[in-house]
């Protein structure tokens, strides 16, 4: 669970571009860091629990998954998963105030329902490679369609396991 506002979790996001971008080994600055990245795992389920229950406002926590800081690739850098939302959801009404962001879900979902996915977007390279991440770590079949002209389409199927 990460309580960091908007604003600072954009700029922790700019210390790692400028530490990455200068090649830099050795450790990453205090700055590029959630202080709370490093919480416990009993206490991120309890505080979990509380945000389920409804007890944060909109952008007071959120939960991110612990990503890869050293990587080259922003989509690895301890991405959201949840969020709450106060908002009523058209099926569910509101029944939930948290809901899953999209680059958590959306292969998850499509593994689950056996879903060809098209993928077309000039930041595929960077998009493509969370829901790899999430595909080896959950032990999932991903199936991606990717529309690489009008002409072209190449369909890769992949299970990967641990």
């Amino acid at each position: 669970m990460c309580h960091q506002t908007g604003p600072e979790i954009k700029a922790s996001r700019l210390a790692l571009r400028a530490w990455s971008g200068a090649k830099q080994g050795g450790e990453l600055p205090a700055e590029a860091m959630s202080p709370w990245r490093d919480r416990p795992k009993a206490e991120n389920r309890k505080l979990f629990e509380r945000m389920k229950a409804g007890r944060y406002a909109e952008g007071e926590a959120v939960l991110r998954m612990r990503g890869d800081l050293r990587s080259d690739n922003s989509a690895l850098w301890d991405p959201a998963a949840y969020r709450v939302l106060f908002h009523a959801h058209p099926r569910t009404g509101s029944e939930w105030c948290i809901y899953p962001t999209y680059d958590y879900t959306h292969c998850i979902v499509d593994s689950l329902e056996q879903v060809c996915h098209s993928l077309c977007t000039p930041t595929l390279p960077l998009t493509l490679t969370l829901p790899l991440y999430l595909a080896l770590t959950l032990t999932l079949t991903l199936t991606l369609t990717l529309t690489l002209t009008l002409t072209l389409t190449l369909t890769l199927t992949l299970t990967l396991t641990r």
